[in-house]
């Protein structure tokens, strides 16, 4: 998936990113404190970064989970954490996509987000799927903004899907 987004998408390079080199991103997590004082109370931290690395469903396979950094000019523009065929070998999972608090809303996540879809096209994926904390509501805003629909919901969690 990584190549097929590469190719279509060289507006930004892309790296792969794990707990060795978590620190080339650790800037957007850090850019990002409205996002998670609103979402879990607290500020982010390098411990809570790390552990999004690795947050994976029961019983998925750790080598399914993807962490990908998008860098302009060397800088840290993105993150996205996601999951390859989940919850089916058809679907691209989003598990967490942030993007550096003084980009956003400069058409950043969207180019990210529609060459996220070509690629997974090109990949085979019929949908891709996330899940947003229903008080995200600027969240919710902006998937829905690049097709995405919801499809069910919780007190506590919105799912929102985009077939392709």
């Amino acid at each position: 998936m990584i190549n097929a987004l590469r190719s279509l998408f060289n507006e930004y390079e892309i790296k792969s990113i794990n707990a060795q080199n978590f620190h080339e991103v650790w800037g957007v997590y850090e850019s990002n404190h409205k996002f998670f004082i609103a979402t879990s109370g607290s500020e982010a931290t390098v411990e809570r970064g790390l552990k999004d690395l690795e947050n994976i469903p029961p019983n998925f396979d750790i080598e399914k989970r993807i962490s990908w950094g998008f860098f302009e000019d060397g800088k840290p523009v993105a993150f996205l954490a996601a999951l390859d065929g989940f919850p089916d070998v058809n679907c691209f999972y989003i598990g967490l996509l942030l993007v550096n608090q003084n980009l956003q809303k400069k058409g950043v996540g969207s180019k990210i987000i529609k060459a996220l879809v070509e690629a997974a096209k090109v990949n085979g994926y019929t949908s891709l799927q996330l899940g947003v904390l229903g008080i995200n509501k600027t969240a919710v805003e902006f998937w829905e903004k690049q097709g995405f629909e919801v499809i069910g919901s919780t007190d506590e969690v919105i799912s929102l899907i985009i077939n392709i």
